[in-house]
């Protein structure tokens, strides 16, 4: 039942992001130590019996770092991308988040050994309602990537995927 709460709060919580960015409002932005949210993330999101494991490895990498943005948006959009991953990917395989510092940018790579993206629907998982056609199997509006995106831009940042079928 907690799970399924956590689940049920993060949607609500997705749903009022959309809202907030169509009607062009913005969240506060303050100085953040990225590690803490991506520490705190990790934490937060451990997987279930029947999920595949979690490994959170580079963090240190990011001690000191101070992003422009808002907690929460961006502990949501990594619960997305681990949402993502954690559904994607069998029992037995491995979801990893990994942070790193490129010069002065922050990276941070949520990367799963699931059941990857077909190249023809690579350029539209972003959009809104939009689910790959191998990805059907399994509950989801298709908005997930669509706010994850969206809090990305947010933050000035970029998101990208690199995918193919199988892997």
């Amino acid at each position: 039942m907690r799970v399924e709460a956590e689940r049920m709060a993060r949607m609500v919580t997705q749903l009022l992001i959309l809202a907030r960015s169509d009607a062009n409002v913005t969240a506060t932005h303050e100085p953040i130590l990225i590690e803490d949210v991506v520490a705190d993330v990790c934490s937060q999101r451990y997987p279930t019996d029947s999920e595949a494991t979690l490994e959170c490895r580079g963090l240190d990498s990011l001690k000191g770092a101070l992003v422009w943005g808002n907690s929460d948006y961006l502990k949501q959009l990594f619960l997305i991308l681990l949402d993502n991953a954690f559904k994607y990917t069998a029992a037995d395989g491995k979801v990893e988040v990994i942070g790193c510092l490129n010069g002065g940018a922050v990276a941070i790579t949520v990367a799963d050994t699931g059941i990857g993206i077909a190249p023809t629907d690579l350029p539209y998982i972003f959009d809104r309602f939009y689910r790959a056609e191998n990805a059907r199997f399994r509950l989801g509006a298709g908005l997930g990537l669509a706010i994850a995106q969206r809090i990305t831009e947010q933050h000035s940042g970029r998101i990208e995927v690199e995918s193919e079928l199988g892997r």
